[in-house]
Order: structure tokens, then C-alpha cells, then sequence
């Protein structure tokens, strides 16, 4: 709904600078007639408002979707130093603090079905035998 709102705002400026200020921009062509009739499309505010809707409808769906991939992009690397600088999260035993490889760590993370694990401490020596 805000994609279609801001489509009909973006699309009412364009329109009125052009029915306005449209003719001084000759470069654009926006005064050109065809078969000696001028371009209904370029001069009547209505008809270039439903034009420029729409051209602009398109332009933000496709406009949106990119940016948001970029942002969760930047979220999940963001988690990951969060991950990174947690303190609970350092080994003694090899003096290494945790290092996130992928962006999709957190992800992956979130898929863990089930955790082995015994009485004997071979999980927390990091010796896995079946």
C-alpha cells in the first residue's frame, strides 16, 4: 500500500513539473505531434499522472525488495559480531574466542534439531566418537 502512495506523490510531481516546465526542456521531446496531433499523453496532467503511476509502481516494487536484502544482509553480520564479542563464548582450553565464518551463521544456528551430549564430557573435550 505505501509502494502504490508514494507511486501517485512521486508520480503528481512529475506530472505537474511537466505539464508546467515540461515545454522549456526540449531535450526531453515531451512537444513532439504525431500525425499533427499533439501527444495527448505529454499534455493532459491525468493521462501522464496514470503513465507516471504506473511507471513509478514499477519502479519501487523492484526498488524495495533489493534494499531490504542489503539490510539483512548487514543485520546478520551485524548478529555475528555480536556472537564474535560475546564473552560467554571464548574456549580456555584452545584461547580462542568465537569467530563467525559465514553472514548466515545465525541462520544455521537456528536450525539445530538436537544436541548430543553424555555424562562422560567428550562433548566438552571436543572428542565426538560413535
Amino acid at each position: 500500500m505505501a509502494d502504490i502512495l508514494l507511486s501517485a506523490f512521486s508520480a503528481g510531481i512529475g506530472s505537474f513539473w511537466t505539464v508546467t516546465a515540461g515545454k522549456k526542456a526540449t531535450y526531453l521531446g515531451l512537444d513532439l505531434q504525431e500525425g499533427g496531433v499533439q501527444d495527448s499523453w505529454n499534455t493532459n496532467f491525468w493521462l501522464l499522472w496514470l503513465k507516471n503511476t504506473g511507471t513509478w509502481i514499477l519502479i519501487f516494487c523492484n526498488f524495495v525488495p533489493i534494499s531490504l536484502l542489503v539490510t539483512l544482509e548487514l543485520v546478520k553480520f551485524w548478529q555475528g559480531s555480536f556472537m564474535e564479542s560475546d564473552v560467554m563464548m571464548y574456549d580456555n582450553n584452545q584461547d580462542l574466542a568465537m569467530r563467525a565464518q559465514s553472514s548466515n551463521l545465525n541462520e544455521e544456528l537456528g536450525q539445530v534439531e538436537y544436541v548430543f551430549s553424555d555424562k562422560t564430557g567428550t562433548l566438552t573435550c571436543n572428542i565426538m566418537e560413535f
